[in-house]
């Protein structure tokens, strides 16, 4: 039998590996970026540069040394977010968006993080049951 077709282990591009286009265009892109890095702070603190235009640059070249804002949430709990009840989970996030430690995207993606796990709770829940009903037959 032959071995194409499917799935096979070792097979195609690593995890995380750009592919050949991808890489060309990142070497090219490499070659620019100080000067286009140059360019965006020049603009960021040219007083005749409208304002719209100082604060996109300044936005760009902080997401270019920090990274994108909310791409974490750090949210620093005395008890860990999964070893809390739902409720008292929520009500944690909730404080701390209210408090100004976290954003309210970051807080919604931490809550629908939490709603999946109570999803997944139930659906075991209801399997555990209608698999005893059925043995109960």
């Amino acid at each position: 039998m032959s071995n194409r077709g499917g799935k096979r282990t070792q097979a195609g591009r690593k995890p995380g590996s750009p592919n050949k286009a991808t890489a060309a265009i990142r070497a090219l892109a490499g070659e620019h970026a100080d000067k286009a890095i140059d360019i965006l702070a020049e603009l960021m603190e040219g007083q005749d540069t409208p304002a719209a235009a100082r604060i996109t640059a300044a936005k760009e070249l902080l997401e270019r040394g920090f990274g994108r804002p909310g791409s974490y949430a750090a949210l620093e709990l005395d008890t860990p977010l999964s070893e809390l009840q739902p409720r008292e989970a929520i009500s944690a996030i909730t404080d701390a968006v209210t408090g100004g430690a976290i954003s309210v995207e970051e807080g919604q993606r931490l809550v629908a993080m939490i709603e999946a796990r109570i999803k997944a709770v139930e659906l075991a829940e209801l399997e555990s049951r209608l698999t005893e009903l059925e043995g109960a037959k």
